[in-house]
């Protein structure tokens, strides 16, 4: 029947709308209650009983007329109302369920359990999606499923059912961010109904999650399901936070090292410190030069202590000169075969090894030792300088007269006058000295070649004049104390008794003050005023409340008969160069303890490390750094480039390449451009790949083109310096969102929590339209006719 009705009103060819199509429907134009309707057929019918009542003729033949004009008049009506087919179409769509898999370099950390075993966090996300394959597999039957991997980018993984390790692949994303992480899941899903999103993560983000971003979730009512991977706990890592040594040293020189070493997640019975240890290793030979063993004092663990940093010394002496390369390392005995199996102490061996680079100068430091009268410590001191190889000193007497007695390596002609003068001098110690019998320039050349060139001025208290007769001088801004110390007496004076000395860790990082036998920290005998040799007769009783505010205190006098206490030797920076104060002239008393070895000890180092300011100025024209030493892939670092010479400085183009090489690659170096005017030229370089670089200046003068440096590119350096899990930012953005944290085991229950968000959707209706098709007016002129042959037959008009 639906066929011929189509084929009568010309519909359904070609599979378009007819009669008999799914969800079609007689439908008009202009609709009436069916009240209205039917008082217009009863007037109808009315009208045509009224027209043929009075009409002569058989009955049988009125009433047959009136009818074909009632069906007419109904025809008419029913087109007037605009009668069609329409067909109404209704969709469902399905909902999303997005699965967000952690993929960053902190999932292959061994701090997980899975099936009663210690595995990578990554083992436990693929035995967790495993054995929750059957019910996310029955999920997708019913909701769109997306599995996604997130690290550096986001990137689609499987969409239909449970994927499998081939399809997620290694962790290997350098950096974590969750908010990246979700906002790329609602791109994908773009404008569709998303039911839930699901995060299998540590929960390590280097990005605070954004308000904002919570606020969109809440608007669309998308909960988070999280499920936390990993212990949670601190992860068991010992690594290299910073590395502490001079950029330039002499040759033969005691360079000191300090490695200060980070500790987490560990506690002093928890671990076999006797296996670890910190090594200074040459860069090209492999050859170990110092080492360390890391022990507890070392970390600061103690009984319950988790987490700590402290220092551990190194040292070295070279003896060949120019650019030396070396790799602080730590070494873990437990994991010998480099296989982090989970039995070593450190889980995070990215952050074991550091990259320093040395330059050596091979030429004498040079020392001015000026004193007022031939005291003590001035004869030791004296002679002690003259004894050490490494060191070119000229000592002398100054008198009253202004007349001085000389001793020394190098005899000098006159006390420097002029900057030229000062400026090969490393060095110089002012004794007890008064300063009148300097002249004004003398001095203010000496601050000027203190500040500019980096040299190192030594005070040696005294009862005479050092410190209180140099306060109103002009290098009373290398002393530790304000000018208006001096004011009072009170401030400055001596102590009333003998007093033993011990350093603080100021000095240990500075690498100065180690008279032990190992020479890397304090030695406590020099504490115990029972020895009598320990003992200082006489010293400054320094007040630490004026001092000025860069001031460090590298050791404390303390009374033999009280715990009383004051700074005894200080040090601080100005301008390039260093400023040391020793506020005793008693360190000759030692040697009646252990001869000449602790004097030495005490004063080397001292005068070391005050000369090494000077190193850099004048072993090279310039010097280039790189800031961080240790950057990752893609991350931008600084390369600086600082001039010396005032020659280079003068002649200096504002724009100089820099070409950064892979010291094991082959691939063509990177040429960087620096800009930038006086003695600096700075420009960034951003790394693509990690490993070990060397700068180096290029298209200028043999001399600058010798300038270089050295940095380490680490991979995956942001993920990797910090491995624990942060199971309570996953919790937070749960809660936030109205969904759960989960555990691992439960992974199987979330498709049976996530809401159904299945949308249907209702599109415009097709309609055709009946009134105007040609049957209709065949059959209304059809009937039509009928009437008028009947009106005829009984002679009607």
């Amino acid at each position: 029947m639906n066929h011929l009705l189509n084929r009568l009103f010309g519909l359904g060819s070609d599979g378009d709308l007819g009669f008999g199509s799914p969800d079609a429907k007689l439908s008009f134009v202009h609709s009436f209650d069916s009240w209205i309707v039917a008082a217009v057929l009863l007037g109808l019918a009315g009208v045509v009983w009224w027209s043929y009542r009075s009409i002569p003729g058989s009955k049988l033949i009125r009433t047959a007329l009136g009818s074909v004009r009632f069906v007419a008049a109904t025809v008419l009506f029913a087109l007037a109302m605009g009668p069609m087919i329409e067909q109404t179409s209704i969709q469902t769509e399905q909902d999303w369920a997005m699965v967000l898999l952690d993929r960053s370099g902190s999932m292959r950390t061994l701090d997980a359990i899975a099936a009663d075993e210690l595995v990578s966090r990554d083992d436990q996300l693929m035995e967790m999606i495993l054995g929750a394959s059957t019910q996310w597999d029955a999920l997708a039957q019913r909701k769109h499923v997306v599995w996604m991997g997130f690290g550096d980018l986001n990137s689609p993984i499987w969409v239909e059912h449970t994927p499998g390790l081939e399809l997620i692949g290694e962790p290997s994303g350098q950096q974590t961010n969750l908010n990246d992480a979700i906002r790329g899941a609602l791109d994908e899903a773009a404008a569709r109904p998303i039911s839930s999103i699901v995060i299998a993560s540590d929960g390590r983000s280097f990005e605070p999650i954004d308000p904002e971003l919570i606020n969109d979730l809440q608007s669309a009512q998308i909960p988070i399901f999280a499920v936390a991977l990993g212990a949670n706990e601190p992860v068991r890592d010992l690594g290299i936070s910073r590395v502490e040594y001079p950029q330039a040293a002499f040759a033969d020189d005691l360079v000191p090292i300090r490695v200060l070493l980070r500790s987490a997640g560990m506690t002093r019975d928890e671990l076999d410190l006797q296996s670890m240890r910190v090594d200074l290793v040459d860069h090209g030979t492999g050859e170990v030069i110092d080492s360390t063993v890391i022990t507890p004092e070392h970390l600061g663990l103690g009984e319950d202590t988790k987490s700590a940093n402290e220092w551990a010394s190194l040292s070295y002496t070279p003896t060949d000169t120019g650019e030396r390369a070396f790799d602080v390392v730590i070494h873990d005995g437990n994991n010998d075969d480099g296989d982090n199996d989970g039995t070593s102490v450190d889980l995070n061996p990215s952050n074991d090894q550091s990259a320093i680079s040395l330059r050596v100068v091979d030429r004498p430091m040079r020392v001015l030792y000026i004193d007022g009268y031939p005291r003590w410590e001035h004869r030791y001191l004296k002679n002690l300088l003259l004894r050490e190889r490494s060191i070119v000193s000229s000592s002398m007497l100054l008198s009253s007269s202004r007349r001085y007695m000389q001793e020394g390596d190098e005899l000098i002609a006159a006390l420097p006058t002029t900057l030229e003068q000062w400026e090969p001098i490393d060095v110089v110690i002012l004794g007890d000295v008064r300063p009148q019998l300097f002249s004004d320039q003398q001095l203010e050349t000496l601050l000027e070649h203190i500040t500019r060139h980096g040299a190192g001025l030594l005070w040696i208290a005294g009862p005479s004049s050092t410190p209180s007769a140099w306060l109103n001088s002009p290098l009373a801004a290398l002393l530790p104390m304000h000018r208006d110390a001096g004011g009072s007496q009170s401030t400055v004076h001596a102590w009333d008794e003998a007093v033993t000395m011990r350093s603080t860790e100021e000095a240990d990082r500075l690498g100065v003050l180690g008279l032990d036998d190992a020479r890397t920290g304090w030695f406590d005998r020099l504490s115990e005023p029972s020895t009598g040799w320990s003992k200082l007769q006489w010293a400054i009783d320094l007040d630490e409340n004026s001092f000025k505010p860069g001031v460090s205190v590298l050791a404390r006098a303390r009374s033999v008969s009280s715990d009383k206490e004051s700074p005894i030797i200080t040090m601080m920076r100005y301008g390039a160069g260093r400023s040391m104060f020793v506020g005793t002239d008693e360190i000759w008393r030692w040697r009646y303890g252990r001869g000449e070895d602790l004097p030495e000890r005490f004063w080397l180092p001292i005068v070391r490390t005050l000369g090494r300011g000077t190193v850099d100025r004048r072993s090279a024209s310039g010097s280039l750094s790189i800031s961080p030493k240790n950057p990752a892939p893609g991350q931008p670092a600084q390369i600086t480039l600082r001039l010396y010479d005032q020659a280079k400085i003068d002649t200096m183009p504002s724009e100089v390449r820099v070409q950064v090489r892979s010291i094991s690659a082959l691939d063509e170096p990177t040429t960087i451009t620096l800009r930038g005017s006086g003695d600096t030229r700075i420009g960034t370089w951003i790394p693509e790949f990690p490993g070990t670089f060397d700068a180096s200046l290029v298209r200028l003068d043999l001399e600058l083109e010798q300038i270089t440096t050295r940095a380490r590119v680490l991979a995956n350096s942001a993920e990797s310096r910090v491995l624990d899990t942060n199971h309570a930012l996953l919790a937070q953005l749960a809660a936030a969102t109205g969904g759960q944290l989960i555990k691992p085991e439960d992974f199987a229950s979330i498709p049976q929590q996530m809401p159904n968000r299945m949308r249907t959707i209702t599109s415009p209706p097709n309609q055709a339209s009946l009134w105007d098709r040609p049957v209709v007016l065949i059959f209304l002129v059809l009937l039509l006719t009928i009437e008028w042959i009947g009106r005829r037959i009984l002679r009607l008009a």
